[in-house]
C-alpha cells in the first residue's frame, strides 16, 4: 500500500490518496480523499488511517504500508503525537495492525517520485471529490503507469 498527499501550501487545501498493490505490484485499488485546509502531518496521518481502514474493510490480512513521512512511523509507537481530531481513529488502526501481518517502511526517493506522479493522476482521475474509490485504475492511465514503473 502506497499513499501520499498533495497540498497547496501548508496549511493549504490538501488531499490524501493511495494505491493498493498485490505482491506482484499489480494495482488492486486506488483512493483519494479531500481533507480540507490542513497541515502536512495531519494529511499524512489521515492518509494512513484511510488506507488501514480500507485494508480492514476489504478483509486483507497482510499489509505493507509505505510512507514518506518519518513522523507517521513514530506515530505507531507514540500515538500521542497524532492530531487530536483523528487520534481515536488512529488508535483503532493500531489495534487492527496487531491482528494482521503488518509491515511499515519509509519509501525510497525513486518510489516517492513515482508515487506522487501516480497520486496526481489518481486525484485528477477521481476529480478531487470528497471521497473517491476505484477498484481498478483506468486502462488508459494504467499502461502509462506500468511503462514508467518498468523503466
Amino acid at each position: 500500500m502506497q499513499y501520499g498527499w498533495l497540498a497547496r501550501g501548508s496549511p493549504g487545501h490538501a488531499a490524501a490518496g493511495g494505491i493498493f498493490r498485490n505482491h506482484l505490484g499489480g494495482v488492486l485499488a486506488c483512493f483519494s480523499y479531500y481533507v480540507g485546509i490542513q497541515q502536512a502531518f495531519f494529511v499524512e496521518i489521515f492518509g494512513a488511517i484511510i488506507a488501514l481502514e480500507m485494508t480492514k474493510e476489504k478483509g486483507w490480512n497482510r499489509t505493507w504500508l509505505e510512507c514518506d513521512f518519518t513522523l507517521v512511523i513514530h506515530a505507531f509507537t507514540k500515538p500521542s503525537i497524532v492530531p487530536w481530531q483523528v487520534r481515536y481513529r488512529w488508535k483503532i488502526c493500531l489495534s487492527f495492525c496487531k491482528h494482521i501481518v503488518f509491515s511499515l517502511s519509509l519509501i525510497s526517493l525513486e518510489k516517492l517520485i513515482l508515487m506522487h506522479t501516480n497520486l496526481f493522476l489518481l486525484v485528477f482521475h477521481l476529480g478531487l471529490q470528497l471521497f473517491g474509490w476505484t477498484p481498478y485504475f483506468p486502462l488508459s492511465k494504467r499502461s502509462s503507469l506500468e511503462n514508467r514503473q518498468s523503466s
